[in-house]
């Protein structure tokens, strides 16, 4: 497929983003339900003796998942550069669809730590999988608005999934998991059933649904060994590390006794609350933020966003034992929540772009495979890490102000990584390298055709032997 000239815009792809939109949201469901009832869980099929020392076990529970995508998130990158995004996509939903069924119905720990790692976890390839695909299914003058969109579902159910799944949970006594897992299993099969027939296969050479401008199709050496790439998976590594312990830990110190340093929230006030933060986050995601990281770039909106996460998580602990009634509660508690998760989506969307950003298209799948990988080890250790230090406060009568504040010093980490990136960051590489292509080639008078340009530079084309060329017509 020819890429359209810059004065052609194609139709806006909607379908597409219904169907990345609810893919998201099946996945963020299966991860972020469970952190409202975790707590409960553990305590009522006798894996936990209270809730105060919930968190030693739901931190389990929620590592789980990332820990069995550690062995094949590079795997599910492979696997979409050899076969297609779109059957690793709808693999992927499969994998998600039978893990909500098998969670459910599952009574013992072991089985449940099994079915999260394996089923959820190593035969889920999503977050591989999003970066490439809004990548290439947007066109890099839209990139920001699909994922906006994409984000939006993730969004909804990342804060009103774990609202509605407290309210679901217990509804089949022999099954206390069973009635919210069955939603995330509906998600991901009307997505799979969407996706069948909406999503359109990217992979193909100069594929995009928005033009630009029209330039030749050039193949250049990138390596995801840069210096630039380490530091967008380190992005990635902190920001999961310190959101994924945050979704796990701020229900824990909610539900929490007073005396331990909690706010002694019910199920449905933990509902509430969350449903609240929810409301204002969806639209925050579908109708600012893609403006926002236009206004502010990548490296800006990281910024900008990790600092406002990293000052709600350091507040957040000062609330706990407050005696008060709940309206009072709701208000100091969903303020924050909600500031936190926006930052959090839109760090997240900005160090994806810029993984996507550093590497060329062609590897974009391996690439994202590897900041998953890595991405995954750190959401594997939030939670658990989260909670215990969590619980270990509260034993020790400390409250949360230890496990708060060291998530809060993984996004300033993150922060100081992301004011070191140069502004290239900002650009595709592919573009960028086209564009040094095409510049060189009228220095030096070159009008021979593109397989003559391909044979002068003996099938190397790389900015070493780019520069090499430059240097040679000066």
């Amino acid at each position: 497929m020819q890429r359209r000239s810059s004065k052609e815009e194609a139709p806006f792809p909607w379908r597409q983003c219904v169907v990345l939109a609810l893919c998201n949201a099946a996945h963020f469901y299966t991860i972020c339900s469970l952190f409202s009832y975790a707590g409960f869980l553990v305590v009522d099929l006798g894996w936990s003796p209270n809730v105060d020392e919930a968190g030693y076990v739901a931190g389990y529970l929620g590592s789980a998942l990332v820990v069995g995508r550690l062995f094949t998130s590079v795997l599910w990158g492979r696997l979409a550069d050899a076969f297609g995004r779109k059957p690793a996509i709808l693999l992927s939903m499969a994998g998600i669809l039978v893990g909500n069924l098998a969670f459910g119905i599952t009574k013992t720990l072991h089985a449940a730590l099994i079915v999260r790692a394996i089923f959820l976890g190593a035969c889920n390839g999503w977050v591989s999988l999003m970066g490439v695909y809004v990548g290439e299914v947007g066109g890099a003058s839209r990139q920001n608005r699909v994922n906006g969109y994409t984000l939006t579902g993730g969004t909804f159910c990342q804060l009103s999934g774990p609202a509605v799944a407290a309210l679901l949970y217990n509804k089949i006594p022999r099954y206390p998991a069973l009635a919210p897992s069955l939603l995330g299993a509906c998600l991901a099969l009307v997505a799979i059933l969407l996706g069948s027939v909406w999503l359109t296969e990217t992979k193909q050479p100069g594929y995009a649904r928005v033009g630009d401008a029209e330039e030749p199709d050039v193949s250049v050496s990138s390596d995801v060994h840069s210096v630039l790439f380490a530091k967008g998976v380190f992005l990635r590594f902190a920001l999961g590390f310190a959101t994924f312990a945050a979704f796990d830990t701020i229900p824990l110190w909610a539900i929490a006794s007073l005396k331990a340093g909690g706010l002694d929230l019910t199920r449905a006030d933990l509902a509430i609350t969350l449903t609240v933060a929810s409301g204002v986050q969806v639209v925050y995601s579908f109708r600012f933020m893609a403006s926002f990281m236009e206004g502010r770039g990548l490296r800006g909106s990281l910024v900008t966003a990790a600092c406002a996460g990293a000052s709600t998580l350091m507040f957040i602990p000062i609330l706990g034992g407050l005696e008060s009634p709940f309206g009072v509660k709701l208000l100091f508690l969903a303020v924050p929540v909600t500031v936190f998760y926006a930052a959090a989506t839109t760090a997240f969307s900005a160090a994806q772009a810029i993984v996507n950003n550093v590497v060329r298209s062609a590897e974009r799948g391996y690439a994202n495979g590897v900041a998953a990988t890595v991405e995954a080890v750190g959401k594997a250790a939030g939670p658990t890490f989260g909670a215990v230090v969590l619980a270990t406060g509260f034993s020790r009568h400390h409250g949360g102000f230890a496990a708060f504040w060291c998530l809060a010093s993984s996004l300033l980490l993150a922060v100081a990584v992301a004011r070191k990136l140069p502004e290239s960051v900002e650009k595709s590489l592919d573009d960028e390298l086209a564009t040094i292509e095409m510049t060189r080639r009228k220095e030096i008078g070159f009008d021979e055709g593109q397989d003559a340009w391909d044979a002068k530079l003996g099938k190397r084309d790389s900015e070493p032997v780019l520069a090499g060329l430059e240097d040679s017509a000066a």
